[in-house]
């Protein structure tokens, strides 16, 4: 895993976010939000590259600007319970906290006559939760 994590991220910061990762509380603490997010953002990429079959671009696409895992685990009940392609199942997913975009496009297609399109657009946390594209709130 250090390996694929230095070859992915390249270098001193991949080592030292790897390290900082198993850091015990106290240490953990003292980190910059930048670098939690940047931790956060390695371990999102890992877990969509590990998990599902996406590609660098589409992981980086997927994880972009997020804290934890629950865009990789929205995508993996995408791809398992719907039949999005894997661009609009990172539109749905991108900035999730869990699969509850999922949910909310399979009622949208089952119970309205939306398109794949708006279904996705709808139930998407960033236009749900009124996100910037770094999964940031608007102001």
């Amino acid at each position: 895993m250090t390996k694929r994590v230095m070859r992915t991220c390249g270098g001193a910061v991949a080592l030292g976010l790897f390290f900082a990762a198993f850091a015990p509380a106290p240490a953990r603490a003292s980190l910059s939000p930048e670098a939690i997010a940047a931790q956060s953002a390695v371990g999102c990429y890992e877990e969509a590259r590990e998990q599902t079959g996406l590609n660098q671009q589409q992981a980086r696409a997927l994880c972009r600007g997020v804290g934890q895992d629950g865009p990789v685990t929205c995508f993996v009940a995408a791809d398992r319970r719907t039949l999005l392609s894997d661009w609009p199942g990172i539109k749905l997913c991108r900035c999730a906290m869990g699969s509850a975009p999922v949910d909310c496009y399979e009622k949208a297609t089952e119970d309205t006559d939306l398109t794949e399109h708006q279904a996705v657009r709808s139930c998407s946390p960033i236009v749900v939760r009124n996100l910037t594209a770094d999964c940031v709130p608007r102001r």
